[in-house]
């Protein structure tokens, strides 16, 4: 701790069992709120796993969400980018980004902007009105404002863009916006296939410069059973 620069209180722990199912239990047994990994800088060629062995393995069976970076992330929050696509998966990330927003945002300042992103793809969408689809993100952030109350203190909008490349279209998004945080479903580990993140979450943790929350389905499940 002390070659990384870092102050203040902390707890150390020495674990003797595997490191991808110790981590998960300590995190359970100490109520981690998150729990922190390092990740592949950004590439322009695609990588099957832009993490590392072990940390991919932690993200893949967390219960608690995972900041996966490659820089230091920027607090107080102001920009927070979300992608959504209507389902429970980024219903449940879009309250995670809300709160992560609200808990880290300047209290005395200007409110951050959570931004939530929903990429329509040419080949699918071609035939939907815009309207339609304006309506649907509309609707999703109107769920989350009713689910936030007053308490977040948090700017939230709605974008929705085209293309075929998902994952870029979410990096270049967050670069021009500065994007300090950004959120995104994972799909998780299923007991009847290999750990998978999903195909969007892991090409995007392979070309966005900033700090990424994955939230496991153990967390958006619960989240999204609010915003019906």
């Amino acid at each position: 701790m002390g070659r990384a620069g870092i102050t203040g209180e902390y707890t150390s722990h020495v674990l003797d069992e595997p490191m991808t199912e110790s981590i998960g239990r300590l995190a359970e047994r100490i109520k981690a709120d998150v729990i922190l990994t390092g990740r592949h800088g950004d590439s322009d060629v695609p990588m099957a796993r832009p993490v590392g062995g072990t940390a991919f393995a932690i993200i893949t069976r967390s219960r608690v969400p995972c900041l996966a970076v490659t820089i230091p992330m920027t607090m107080p929050l102001r920009q927070v980018l979300v992608a959504i696509d209507f389902s429970e998966t980024s219903r449940g990330a879009l309250i995670v980004g809300l709160s992560w927003a609200s808990a880290l945002r300047d209290r005395n300042g200007t409110a951050p902007v959570l931004t939530a992103l929903h990429i329509r793809s040419d080949a699918v969408d071609a035939g939907s009105p815009d309207a339609l689809i304006v309506r649907d993100v509309n609707h999703e952030l109107d769920l989350l404002r009713r689910n936030a109350g007053d308490w977040a203190g948090v700017d939230v909008r709605g974008v929705t863009t085209s293309g075929t490349d998902v994952a870029g279209a979410i990096a270049t998004h967050a670069t021009a916006q500065h994007a300090e945080l950004v959120v995104l479903g994972t799909r998780g580990g299923n007991p009847q296939r290999a750990p998978d993140l999903g195909s969007v979450s892991a090409a995007v943790l392979g070309k966005v410069n900033a700090p990424v929350l994955l939230v496991p389905p153990a967390v958006w499940a619960d989240y999204a059973k609010d915003m019906t």
